[in-house]
């Protein structure tokens, strides 16, 4: 009865290291299959024949489990490299969309600088000041309101004029 036992706690134990399938799996089975054969015929063999079908399914199963865990440490180290390399390629699309960046934003500096070149001085001129007026207006809203009044009353005829 002890090889019964033992024959299934083999098997037991190779089931938990690696249920999926494979040569692991299928050595773990035969010897499974083998320590209840050892322990289902008892009276057609001898003690002896029993006790040493018993030791050859343990060793059978050990084999197994050491088998199964060999199967399952392979695929963790694929996983690990795979991971690995994942975040390798993250990392280099990281930085390829950086640079990216960068050459779209020299390249509008670029641009800009080429059109302000080929601009004629006094309609950048004219561009520096309208910016700036833009600016005051932003800083200083109320101050420009009274001279655009002044201006719409010379217009439609009013008696304040500022010219």
């Amino acid at each position: 009865m002890q090889g019964k036992g033992s024959g299934a706690a083999g098997l037991a134990g190779s089931a938990q290291v690696a249920p999926a399938t494979g040569p692991a799996a299928t050595t773990a089975g035969g010897a499974g299959g083998a320590a209840a054969g050892a322990t289902a015929r008892p009276k057609k063999l001898s003690k002896a024949a029993a006790a040493a079908a018993a030791a050859a399914a343990e060793r059978q199963a050990a084999d197994a489990k050491a088998a199964a865990g060999d199967a399952t440490a392979i695929p963790i180290g694929q996983q690990l490299q795979q991971q690995s390399q994942q975040q390798h390629q993250q990392q280099q699309q990281q930085q390829q969309l950086a640079k990216q960046q960068q050459q779209q934003e020299q390249q509008q500096q670029q641009q800009q600088q080429q059109q302000q070149q080929h601009q004629p001085l006094q309609h950048q001129q004219h561009q520096q000041q309208e910016h700036q007026q833009q600016l005051q207006q932003q800083r200083h809203p109320q101050q420009q309101q009274p001279k655009q009044q002044h201006r719409q009353q010379g217009r439609d005829g009013g008696k304040e004029c500022c010219g």
